[in-house]
């Protein structure tokens, strides 16, 4: 069995970024913030969970990724497949 889904993150840019909040109990932020969202630059992420897998592959830009970057990145989609309900990879 094979799932996937893929996600889109736009580029946003602080042009004023709040620093501190004026109330701590009510998360309210001190300065109020500013920013833009780039429309023609993003990040496209797309991930496949594939019950015939051992183990996790993860690739950036075109090449494999391995070794403690891939820990990392296990370690997060543990938490998505968790959530997801799927105990494969």
């Amino acid at each position: 069995m094979i799932k996937s889904g893929k996600a889109r993150a736009h580029t946003n840019i602080a042009l004023i970024k709040y620093w501190g909040k004026k109330d701590e109990a009510l998360i309210i932020p001190m300065n109020n913030s500013i920013s833009v969202t780039l429309e023609k630059f993003y990040t496209e992420t797309k991930v496949t969970f594939n019950d015939q897998l051992t183990q996790d592959q993860f690739w950036l830009n075109g090449e494999k990724v391995s070794g403690k970057e891939l820990e990392k990145i296990s370690k997060y989609m543990d938490i998505v497949r968790n959530r997801a309900g799927i105990d494969w990879y």
